[in-house]
Formats: C-alpha cells, sequence, structure tokens
C-alpha cells in the first residue's frame, strides 16, 4: 500500500505544469489568426484583437484589415498596426510620385513618431510594366527607399478593387481605432500627415495601443 501511495505521488508530480505565471499576472489568449502572427513588427494590441473593419474605404469607414506578406515573406494583418496613427499609401513602381512618398518617408517618419505612435505601411499593387508585383518587387522597394517599416503586396490587387482605387499613389489617414479621416488621391504634402498624426494624438487618445504589460 505504501508503495503504491508514493508511485501515485511521482505520478502526479511529473504530471504538474511548469512555469506557471505568478500571481497577478494575466495571459491574453485569442483566436484571431490576425493576433497569433510572428513576424518582424509588434505585436497586435489586445484591445484590437477582434477587430474586422468595414469593405469600403471611404472617410468615415473602418480600414479594411486586409492580410498580405512583407518584405522579408512574412504574413502580416493591418489590424496588426492599430493603435497607431496609419497612414496606409497604395503605390506602383511606374510612378512618379509614389516613388518621392517613399523616398522622403523614413525622414518623415521619426517626425511623425514625436508626436505620437504612428507608421506607414505601403501597399505595393504593380510593377514597371502595370502587372500585379511579386515578392523580389516588394523586397527591391523596402530596399531601394531604405524603408523600415511594412511594405506589402497587393496580392491579385484584390484591396486595390474593394477600395475603387483609380490613382497612384493614394493615400489613407487611419485614425488608431480603425477609422479612415481622410483619403488623397496624389502624394499629400508633409505638413498634411503630420497635422494627422498631432490631430490624431488629440481626438483619439484613448484609442492608442494597450499592452497587458
Amino acid at each position: 500500500m505504501r508503495l503504491l501511495i508514493l508511485a501515485l505521488a511521482m505520478l502526479c508530480a511529473a504530471c504538474s505544469p511548469k512555469n506557471l505565471p505568478t500571481t497577478g499576472e494575466e495571459t491574453f489568449v485569442s483566436d484571431d489568426p490576425c493576433f497569433n502572427l510572428a513576424n518582424s513588427w509588434p505585436a497586435m494590441a489586445p484591445n484590437y484583437a477582434s477587430y474586422e473593419g468595414d469593405e469600403g474605404a471611404t472617410v468615415g469607414n473602418l480600414v479594411q484589415n486586409f492580410r498580405s506578406v512583407d518584405q522579408f515573406e512574412d504574413e502580416l494583418c493591418l489590424s496588426q498596426f492599430l493603435g497607431e496613427a496609419l497612414v496606409v499609401d497604395m503605390a506602383s513602381w511606374w510612378c512618379g510620385p509614389c516613388k518621392e512618398a517613399a523616398a522622403e518617408s523614413m525622414e518623415l517618419l521619426p517626425q511623425m513618431r514625436a508626436l505620437a505612435p504612428s507608421t506607414f505601411v505601403t501597399l505595393l499593387v504593380q510593377n514597371e510594366a502595370a502587372n500585379p508585383v511579386s515578392q523580389a518587387d516588394v523586397e527591391r522597394w523596402a530596399e531601394t527607399f531604405d524603408i523600415e517599416y511594412p511594405v506589402v503586396k497587393d496580392i491579385g490587387e484584390d484591396v486595390t478593387r474593394a477600395w475603387s482605387v483609380s490613382a497612384f499613389p493614394t493615400f489613407l489617414f487611419v485614425a488608431p481605432d480603425g477609422t479612415i479621416v481622410d483619403r488623397i488621391e496624389g502624394k499629400p504634402e508633409d505638413a498634411d500627415i503630420l497635422q494627422f498624426v498631432a490631430d490624431a494624438a488629440e481626438d483619439y487618445a484613448g484609442a492608442f495601443r494597450q499592452t497587458s504589460e
């Protein structure tokens, strides 16, 4: 009998879970496939884990939560960047103003981030021959303009059609909660982008990224 009790005790000890969180810590669990992506960018904020977005892309809509592949060949979702003032630009390799905007973006980004958490996301649509972009086109865009924010391809030009894009570049200014506050066809002025971020910091203060830390 004593041996049986000892064996049961050893069995229970072997089945005990390891590395339990200390008292007071909570672990956020989500069944959203976007929430669980592993890539080079900050993880999705837990308070946006259930974000879906709208189908349209006009002012007042919630921006569509598209999923694509970035310049590192990693999958990402746009909802991963909610909680920041987000500038989404749709660009093509044959478009001169698109390349001008890309060349200036990395100088502008630190100025944006001095005002509020913010980032660009470039959705690359076509190559020089106006054909759908390849992964190599996406990587070349990021390398050519020394870009350190996400550059993704519009797979099958699905987002272009869903957003009724008829000119390149097209910029969406997206508040931290996903609301599209402005849509600009053509290259916006730097001052317009900075003003958007400053306004978002004031008007959407409670919508910026929250963490479980």
